[in-house]
């Protein structure tokens, strides 16, 4: 199994992300389990690395959890951490 760990950051914009449109909170937590099962996420996902972009995010992976909201995660043997969760604007602009 594949533990998790939070960024603080993350959890700030998980309570955040509650007032858009598209979150469901179920379907995070089912991406959440599917992430400790198998380092390799359903195609629903559209689970993809990222590279440089407005932010330098090269090493990091992004997959979707709705059309408009992202989260942003590394990958390691055995360990998966979550960095940023919310709007492709929010999450893929510059600090």
């Amino acid at each position: 199994m594949i533990e998790l760990e939070f960024a603080p950051r993350f959890v700030r914009e998980v309570r955040q992300l509650a007032r858009h449109s598209e979150f469901v909170r179920e379907d995070l937590e089912q991406l959440l389990e599917d992430m400790t099962i198998s380092e390799v996420l359903p195609k629903v996902y559209r689970d993809h690395p990222l590279g440089k972009r407005g932010v330098n995010l090269v090493g990091f992976m992004e997959c979707h959890l709705s059309p408009d909201i992202v989260v942003i995660y590394k990958r390691r043997p055995g360990l998966v951490r979550l960095y940023r969760i919310g709007s492709h604007a929010d999450v893929l602009s510059k600090p």
